[in-house]
């Protein structure tokens, strides 16, 4: 769909925006699309029952622009031969269009595309090439079968072979104790615990097939233990060790509560910020008007939140790149801790929950020439000394459909 908008008045008086003639030529007799369309440098137009001067060549590969009435519910399409013309779209023709799943250059059946242009069952149809507008040409179809080194249809793999014991079964199901990729060909590996790799069911694999080191002797995250890096060792769980590891919050080298990280450092106490790798824990000032999570967490320098965050370098207002708490207000740039107008926490440059949402009215795609691509409006970007020089007049919206093939 292409929309232009265009001065009502000039239109009608055959004028520019700076009041000067039209130079567009009208199109000649036999021209059966729209005439703004013709010799416009806008784009190659075919089936138009005249050439358009803006097609580089008269060959079919010059197509942008498919103006054959309801081309695209398969009703005509321009004629390769000839491309001013246009002609019904017919399974068979080696072109796939509108309906039509796939188009094998023939109407027989059997071959995987079937007379009606549909793909037969245990085929699986590919479309080999695309020129100009027309979506595609030929399609080329095989039948779905295990052992040709392509996942199709229900296949779990295809390791080019239906071979078992494999990894990949002769039925193409990938086989138990086995780890296969999603390649065609597909990569099969056996899965052994203790080779220091991670594959299949394992959550971890610490190079052994040791029970009580945290990875168990099936490969399994053992309770009381962080397995981190394949191939290396478990560290058992230990809060007070500085550390957060497993299902740790914080960690704060005790297990003493009141002092930010409870006893078993699974949670956070009230009014306390802990660093999340581990380490001594902060007490919120009082004033702190935003997240607790966002004070002193090396996060970005959060400014008009009631109170200094330990992240920034100075009070400077150059230095607050975290979150905003100002909501619809400004930060004070005399005291960066507080905030003028509007109130409570706000947009955001990122951070946690809640620190912001996009604006509105940024706009929306434009509508195109077809499939979702569009074109700036007629006289977008004119001088601005370019005037029309009449007052009153309105703009009329003009909405003219045309069809880009792919």
């Amino acid at each position: 769909m292409r929309i232009t908008l265009v001065p009502f008045a000039a239109v009608a008086f055959g004028l520019s925006l700076s009041g000067q003639a039209l130079a567009q030529a009208a199109p000649p007799a036999g021209w059966t699309c729209t005439a703004s369309f013709f010799d416009t440098d806008d784009g190659c137009d075919c089936g138009c029952g005249v050439a358009d001067p803006d097609c580089a060549t008269p060959a079919f590969a010059s197509c942008e622009f498919d103006q054959c009435p309801d081309a695209d519910g398969a009703d005509t399409v321009p004629v390769e031969a000839n491309p001013i013309t246009c002609a019904a779209n017919a399974c068979g023709d080696g072109t796939i269009d509108g309906d039509e799943a796939c188009d094998d250059n023939n109407t027989a059946p059997g071959d995987g595309c079937s007379a009606t242009c549909t793909v037969e069952t245990n085929f699986i149809c590919e479309r080999s090439s695309t020129t100009g507008f027309r979506r595609s040409l030929t399609s080329a179809c095989r039948v779905v079968a295990c052992g040709d080194g392509f996942v199709d249809g229900d296949e779990e793999c295809d390791d080019d072979d239906v071979d078992a014991g494999d990894g990949c079964s002769a039925t193409c199901i990938q086989e138990d104790g086995f780890d296969c990729d999603f390649a065609e060909p597909t990569v099969c590996v056996r899965v052994v615990c203790g080779d220091s790799t991670v594959n299949g069911d394992e959550d971890c694999d610490d190079g052994n097939g040791n029970a009580g080191d945290g990875c168990s002797a099936a490969c399994a995250e053992e309770d009381g233990f962080a397995c981190i890096t394949p191939g290396a060792a478990c560290v058992a769980i230990v809060c007070g060790d500085g550390s957060v590891d497993g299902d740790e919050s914080c960690d704060d080298s005790n297990a003493v509560a009141g002092d930010g990280c409870d006893a078993t450092c699974t949670t956070v106490e009230d009014g306390f910020s802990c660093p999340g790798a581990g380490g001594a824990c902060i007490a919120i000032p009082a004033g702190w008007t935003c997240s607790d999570s966002f004070f002193g967490t090396d996060d970005g320098c959060d400014c008009g939140c009631g109170a200094s965050d330990p992240d920034c370098a100075s009070p400077r207002i150059e230095d607050c790149g975290g979150f905003d708490g100002c909501g619809d207000g400004e930060i004070d740039p005399n005291d960066t801790t507080q905030c003028i107008g509007g109130g409570g926490e706000g947009e955001s440059e990122g951070e946690g929950e809640g620190e912001g949402e996009p604006a509105e009215g940024e706009g929306e795609p434009a509508e195109g020439e077809g499939e979702g691509e569009g074109e700036p409006a007629a006289f977008c970007g004119a001088a601005p000394s370019s005037t029309i020089p009449m007052a009153g007049l309105m703009a009329a919206l003009v909405v003219v459909g045309r069809r880009r093939r792919r």
